[in-house]
């Protein structure tokens, strides 16, 4: 929209608001006047008819009630009168019929009128006492006709101001046009460049002091232009030399591999390259030139590319700040969250700059990490090995001791370390036994050297006396010239000694009966003997071959049960009132004893255990105690709940509570050196042959009883009777 039409419309809304409030209040004030006059008149006619008409009305004289009406109706100002008596009688009426014939609606107001009348009713009153009413109206239609034509004057009146205003704010508005225009018109040429334009200046009012202004300043304008138009040409010239340096800088910084940056004196970058972007991806956003250092490994860090950063962002920045102000070439290291390790190297330049270099050292880092790995799985393998490693360096002297030789040996890894071989074979020596000694390092090089794979073993004489087997290796490497290996192989020998011992004693055990039933089935083969010596000797036969067939029995149980170590046990809450009951109730007392005295609580007490192995183990304890007791005395069974009579507290905490089932006999006894062997195979304390057995009854005892997790317990006198408790964890219920 133009500025004159702006102008016109403006200064018409301005006058059309004006004039709407001025005619509006005319208009609504002379509206008011004629109301109020019209009302006071009919009132005042009211009052004066009624003043005259008093006396009538109480005298009902309707005449003179008539030519009352008739004088009122004459003065033209009142429309009809009505005069009605206090029963509502019509007294006397004049006026239009019309009007006469509506229905009367009494008006306190002019605005309630809606049949054109404005109707009021005054009462007549004498002394208090009212004796009618007169009723008169007046047409509200001469009032609506002035207001009217009031309306169509103010409205005539407003067009024509309305029309005179808009003329003279035309003739404003297109001299102001013109001018604004001329301005308008020079500002376009100026932007354009043409500062040779000048606006015609027309009068001496402020629009052409105003041209006059402009036409300066386009003058001042042309002169600046040439001015800088010679400066750009020289800054020109100067950004493309310089542009032609950063770009050959660019190019330089881009050929290298390593990550570099270049920090101006307020720390801000200036420039880095593509390696140096690729290196921090998760930050590459914000690496823009005008970033400072701080900004970029704070945000940096709060995304979590940096290791170290993690858990205290704000004191790791604060610190790799200080770091980057210091630029003193000192070496870094770090890690970033990708795995990547970076070196860095920044420099401070003459000029107050921080030139910075980062180096990809992941490979290098890796390749460490792998070696360590490496070294400390090895180390490892030496610290946990049960065997012991010894290893000579280049110059063949001591240059590491693993745990295991230590503890093999009680030597202390101090005490070996730096020796040559024949300093640590002397003083390994020292600690063996004569007739099983260290045979020296330069012995065993021998013997690898010969392809001899036979692995000497040497005794300590400390504790235990351990046995250890020793053999030689020996590398091409400077570091490690020779490995001697040492293995505890004392179990093993133990295993072969007690092998050895077993299987002497097994066929010494085995031969006594085979003897026996080789010798007389040789007489029964070979002489004619009689009856009653032939069946003695075949008894004799028959119960040597029982008792090899119990030894043999025995034997078996005893190899499937180490075997098995318990796998074939079916274990099951197990009342051990009922076990032992069954037991003495099956068990075959030999002849003239009498049953074992049974003790036992009324509470039932439960074990979880194999009650048939259970059984076997109490019955071979029960037999014990009569074959070793004499005849007549007693065997009493006992079953106690923890602490039990005859067990040690301390013997039994560990497991407690615990249910043990006790035979007590008063037999021969064991003495200390004899009760320490019981459960050792093929062990009797009575080897007088006297009673028959095996030895290897307790030794199966105590194998079941331990596989249950129970414990044997032993106490014996001497000449006195012997106590054996077999003791199982208490299984709390059925």
């Amino acid at each position: 929209m133009r500025f004159r039409t702006k102008t016109i419309l403006g200064v018409a809304v301005i006058e059309v608001g004006l004039l709407v409030v001025l005619i509006g209040s005319a208009l609504a004030t002379l509206r008011e006047s004629h109301e109020a006059e019209l009302v006071r008149r009919l009132e005042l006619g009211s009052s004066l008819f009624v003043a005259a008409a008093k006396d009538a009305v109480i005298s009902q004289d309707l005449a003179t009630l008539d030519s009352l009406a008739a004088e009122v109706m004459s003065t033209g100002q009142i429309n009809y009168v009505r005069l009605l008596d206090v029963r509502g009688a019509v007294l006397a009426q004049r006026g239009d019929p019309a009007m006469l014939a509506r229905p009367f609606e009494p008006e306190t107001h002019i605005d309630q009128v809606v049949d054109g009348v404005f109707d009021r009713s005054t009462p007549v009153l004498a002394g208090g006492i009212r004796y009618g009413e007169v009723r008169m109206g007046v047409s509200v239609d001469p009032l609506r006709v002035l207001l009217a034509s009031s309306r169509r004057w103010a409205a005539g009146v407003a067009a024509l101001g309305i029309a005179v205003v808009a003329l003279f704010s035309w003739l404003l508005g297109s001299y102001l046009t013109r001018q604004l225009v001329a301005l308008r018109r020079a500002s376009q040429r100026y932007a354009a460049g043409d500062f040779g334009y000048r606006v015609t200046v027309h009068g001496k009012d402020e629009l052409a002091q105003t041209a006059q202004a402009f036409n300066l300043m386009a003058q001042q304008l042309g002169e600046g232009q040439a001015l800088l138009r010679n400066e750009n040409l020289l800054r020109q010239q100067a950004l493309q030399d310089a542009e032609n340096s950063g770009n050959l800088l660019r190019e330089a910084v881009s050929c290298i591999t390593h990550g570099f940056t270049l920090y101006d004196k307020n720390d801000r970058l200036v420039l880095c390259n593509e390696a140096y972007l690729r290196f921090y991806e998760t930050s590459r956003d914000l690496i823009v030139p005008g970033a400072t250092f701080e900004e970029i490994v704070r945000i940096g860090a709060e995304r979590g590319q940096y290791s170290a950063a993690a858990g205290d962002v704000d004191a790791w920045v604060r610190h790799r700040v200080e770091q980057h102000q210091q630029a003193n070439g000192e070496v870094l290291e770090q890690r970033l969250n990708n795995g990547r390790w970076l070196l860095i190297v920044e420099h401070r330049t003459p000029s107050g700059y921080i030139v910075g270099n980062r180096i990809d050292v992941t490979s290098l880092k890796l390749a460490e990490s792998v070696a360590r790995e490496h070294a400390q799985q090895i180390q490892m393998i030496f610290t946990l090995s049960p065997d012991g490693f010894v290893s000579f360096d280049g110059a063949r002297r001591v240059k590491y001791a693993n745990p295991a030789f230590t503890r093999m040996t009680g030597l202390e890894e101090a005490q070996v370390l730096g020796l040559d071989e024949t300093e640590f074979s002397q003083f390994l020596a020292r600690v063996c036994l004569p007739h099983a000694g260290f045979p020296g390092t330069a012995a065993l090089s021998a013997v690898h050297a010969a392809g001899d794979e036979q692995r000497p073993r040497i005794e300590l004489s400390g504790p235990g006396k351990r046995v250890l087997e020793v053999f030689l290796r020996e590398s091409d490497l400077e570091s490690v010239s020779q490995i001697l290996y040492l293995r505890d192989v004392t179990r093993e020998t133990e295993v072969e000694q007690l092998k050895s011992e077993f299987l002497s004693t097994a066929a010494h055990e085995l031969r006594t009966p085979m003897a026996s039933i080789y010798g007389f089935s040789e007489v029964l083969l070979t002489q004619n003997l009689p009856e009653a010596d032939r069946r003695e000797f075949l008894s004799i036969i028959f119960k040597q071959a029982e008792l090899m067939a119990s030894i043999l029995n025995e034997l078996l149980d005893l190899a499937r049960i180490e075997s098995r170590r318990g796998k074939d046990f079916v274990f099951k809450a197990t009342h051990v009132q009922a076990l032992v009951a069954e037991v003495i109730r099956e068990f075959s007392l030999p002849k003239g004893r009498a049953a074992p005295e049974l003790v036992m609580p009324e509470l039932p007490l439960y074990v979880r255990a194999d009650r048939t192995k259970l059984q076997q183990a109490i019955l071979n304890v029960l037999s014990n105690a009569y074959k070793y007791s004499p005849a007549g005395s007693s065997v009493r069974v006992s079953i106690e709940d923890h602490p039990a009579a005859g067990v040690a507290e301390s013997d039994l905490a560990r497991e407690a509570p615990m249910v043990c089932v006790s035979v007590v006999d008063q037999g021969l006894g064991l003495t200390q050196e004899q009760l320490v062997r019981v459960g050792e195979r093929f062990y009797r304390a009575n080897t007088s042959g006297k009673v028959p057995g095996t030895g290897l009854g307790m030794s199966l005892v105590k194998e079941i009883i331990d596989l249950h997790g129970g414990k044997l317990t032993l106490a014996s006198t001497f000449g006195a009777g012997t106590r054996v408790g077999l003791c199982l964890p208490r299984w709390l219920s059925e």
